[in-house]
C-alpha cells in the first residue's frame, strides 16, 4: 500500500465542483464519493453517502476524518474525458430512419450478399 492510500483525496473539475473521495478511491462502482460546490460542501456529501458511512462503520475508514486527513490531487482523468452531453434518442432514430430511406435498395446493413431486391 502505497502513502497516499491513507489519506482522504479531494480535487476539482474544470467547471469548479469538488471532490472528496475515501482513501484508495479507485471508480464511482467501487468507493463513494461527495460533490460540491466547495472543499467542504465536497467533504461533508462524502461523509454523509450510505456507502461511506456503512464501510466506515465496518472499519474501512476513519468516520470522521479531519480536514489534515485530505490531500488535494490532480483530478482523476474521468473527470476531464469529456463533457456531458445528453443523447436526443428520438432524434437518433430519426437520422438513423433518413439513413435506411436514403439508401440504394439492397445496400442497407440487412442487404445479403448475391441477394437483389424484389427478386
Amino acid at each position: 500500500m502505497d502513502s497516499d492510500s491513507i489519506f482522504f483525496l479531494l480535487f476539482h473539475d474544470d467547471e469548479g465542483n469538488w471532490f472528496a473521495a475515501p482513501p484508495g478511491f479507485q471508480t464511482l462502482l467501487r468507493h463513494p464519493i461527495g460533490i460540491g460546490r466547495s472543499r467542504i460542501e465536497a467533504i461533508q456529501e462524502l461523509l454523509a453517502h450510505p456507502d461511506f458511512i456503512d464501510r466506515a462503520k465496518r472499519g474501512e475508514w476513519s468516520p470522521e476524518p479531519r480536514l489534515t486527513d485530505f490531500i488535494e490531487m490532480r483530478a482523476p482523468r474521468w473527470t476531464t474525458w469529456t463533457a456531458y452531453t445528453s443523447i436526443d434518442l428520438l432524434a437518433e432514430a430519426a437520422n438513423s430512419a433518413l439513413e435506411e430511406t436514403t439508401r440504394p435498395p439492397g445496400q442497407g446493413p440487412t442487404a445479403r450478399p448475391g441477394h437483389s431486391p424484389g427478386v
